[in-house]
């Protein structure tokens, strides 16, 4: 199985304008994102994917990718029903992550480590109305993510 849109070693690259719906996947419904470095994503709405391992809506492993204006929203996934980090520095501004599920942890966000010396960075981010069936209805923060926020509402 594989979700709408995977992005693998890909580095220097924008999507955006997109509406991205309906996805399944083991891993990232929505999107995968792994080994990427600068690749921005900007004015999206990511809505009802599903995961059945982690993300249902993104997955970012090892990568750096730029997040922003983006919606993300009635996902599920078993770890990470909005988004699922792992060892990855996102920068996501002016994001919103509302009406998301995990069966397990994160029903927000997932965080699991960092990639490098940089955290990952949160501006202008509303997590809101996110279930998980375990830890962390809206962020589930592990090993060492150390996240910095800038005017968030969780």
């Amino acid at each position: 199985m594989a979700g709408v849109i995977r992005c693998e070693s890909v580095n220097n690259s924008t999507i955006s304008n997109l509406t991205i719906r309906g996805g399944l996947a083991d891993n990232g419904g929505g999107i995968f994102i792994g080994r990427s470095e600068d690749v921005s994503f900007s004015n999206l709405t990511i809505s009802e994917n599903q995961a059945s391992s982690f993300g249902g809506g993104i997955v970012m492993d090892y990568s750096y990718p730029n997040l922003s204006n983006i919606t993300i929203s009635n996902n599920e996934a078993e770890k990470g029903g909005g988004i699922r980090s792992s060892f990855s520095v996102p920068s996501m501004i002016n994001v919103i992550i509302k009406d998301n599920y995990a069966w397990d942890d994160g029903g927000g966000i997932f965080l699991k480590g960092t990639s490098g010396l940089m955290p990952p960075i949160f501006e202008n981010v509303h997590i809101t109305n996110n279930i998980a069936g375990d830890g962390g209805g809206g962020i589930y923060s592990w090993q060492y993510s150390n996240p910095i926020f800038n005017n968030v509402i969780i």
